[in-house]
C-alpha cells in the first residue's frame, strides 16, 4: 500500500513535466490541475478504503476475542462441572463400596461409613450445618443422630414429617430430605441448612439417606456398641 502512495506522489511531481502545451479547450495549467486533483482523489479513495478495511478487521478481532473469552469461560465451567460430577460419583462409590457385609460388621467399620456419609453431606450440600437423624415412624423419637461438629440440630416434628407424602421438605432455613422408604419402622432424615438457593441433586441425598437407614438397620440388628468419636 505504501508503494501505491509513493507512486501517486511521484506522479503528482512529474505531471507538470509531462504535460506540455494546450489541448483542446484546456490550457496547460488547467490540465495539470485536473490531473493532480484526479490523482489526489484516487489517493483519498484508497486511504478511505484502507481505513474501512482496518475498522472491519478491528471489529472482527474484537468479535473473535469476545467469542474466545466466552468459549474459555464455558470450557472452564464445563471442566468445573465435570470435576464436581466426578467428585460426587467418587463419594457415592466410596460409600457404596464401604457398606459392610453382615458378616464383616464391626463398630469401627460402621463409624467409618457414617463419617463418609457425613463428609458427603458436607461436600454435596455445600453447607456447614448438616445433620442425619434416624427416627421411629410412630413416635418420632430420634433413634440415632449424627451432627456436624459444633452445630445443633433443629427441633423438628419427625412424627409429622414421616406422614407427609413428599420426601423433600423445606422448613424455614432448613431443607429436609427423607429416605424414600422406611425400614423396620424407621425413616432416615437428612437436614441441611440452606438459607438461599435450591438443593442440587436431591436424588443423591435420598440415596444417602437410604444408605444410612440400611446401615442403621444392620447396626441395630447386630446390636453393636457405638464407637465414640
Amino acid at each position: 500500500m505504501y508503494w501505491i502512495y509513493l507512486s501517486l506522489f511521484i506522479l503528482v511531481v512529474v505531471l507538470p513535466k509531462v504535460i506540455n502545451g494546450d489541448r483542446l479547450f484546456l490550457r496547460e495549467d488547467d490540465q495539470e490541475s485536473i490531473l493532480i486533483f484526479f490523482v489526489g482523489a484516487v489517493g483519498l479513495l484508497l486511504y478511505l478504503w484502507k481505513e474501512n478495511q482496518l475498522r472491519f478487521h478491528l471489529r472482527e478481532k474484537v468479535k473473535i476475542q469476545k467469542e474466545a473469552s466466552r468459549v474459555s469461560r464455558d470450557l472452564a465451567d464445563s471442566y468445573s462441572y465435570i470435576a464436581e460430577i466426578n467428585r460426587k460419583m467418587d463419594i457415592l462409590k466410596n460409600i457404596a463400596l464401604g457398606l459392610p457385609e453382615t458378616s464383616a460388621v464391626t463398630p469401627e467399620r460402621m463409624k467409618e461409613v457414617y463419617e463418609s456419609i457425613l463428609e458427603a453431606l458436607s461436600l454435596l450440600g455445600k453447607t456447614d450445618a448438616y445433620f442425619l437423624c434416624i427416627t421411629d415412624i410412630r413416635s418420632g423419637v430420634v433413634e440415632k443422630k449424627l451432627d456436624a461438629k459444633g452445630k445443633r440440630c433443629p427441633v423438628l416434628d419427625f412424627a409429622s414429617l414421616s406422614k407427609r407424602s413428599e420426601t423433600l421438605i423445606r422448613e424455614g432455613e432448613y431443607v429436609i430430605i427423607r429416605s424414600p422408604r422406611r425400614l423396620k419402622g424407621c425413616f432416615a432424615f437428612i437436614i441441611l441448612r440452606k438459607k438461599n438457593g435450591d438443593l442440587e441433586d436431591p436424588e443423591i441425598f435420598k440415596a444417602l439417606a437410604a444408605q444410612a437407614l440400611f446401615l442403621y438397620s444392620i447396626e441395630r440388628e447386630q446390636k453393636l456398641p457405638e464407637v465414640k468419636s
